[in-house]
């Protein structure tokens, strides 16, 4: 996929489990840090949308793909942050011809 149609910008955020001497955790489940300093050309591009009806609210999932260069240093798991789109969570990077790495990732909110 050539980098001009790559408009936007993402960074990756990995959850990276720090323990003391003990082997205790230190920080929680949620704690992530930023993996790559420069953020990765991009480019978002909405997949499908699903809503399950639940109580007392609609819990709504929102699949993306999310296309970077063959190089990203991305995995399953990540948190990945688009400039300017939010927040989403990222599954298993498919490289293909090692030409481009394509993420379906997934965003989920209630209504």
């Amino acid at each position: 996929m050539s980098r001009r149609l790559m408009s936007q910008r993402c960074t990756v955020w990995r959850s990276l489990p720090q323990k003391d001497e003990y082997n205790t955790p230190l920080n929680g489940a949620d704690d992530y840090q930023q993996v790559n300093l420069h953020p990765y050309p991009c480019r978002l591009s909405r997949k499908s949308i699903e809503a399950n009806r639940g109580e007392p609210d609609t819990e709504i999932v929102e699949i993306y793909m999310l296309y970077m260069p063959a190089a990203a240093d991305v995995q399953a798991g990540d948190l990945l942050k688009v400039n300017g789109a939010g927040e989403y969570r990222a599954g298993e990077p498919y490289r293909p011809n090692n030409h481009h790495t394509e993420v379906q990732v997934e965003r989920e909110g209630s209504a």
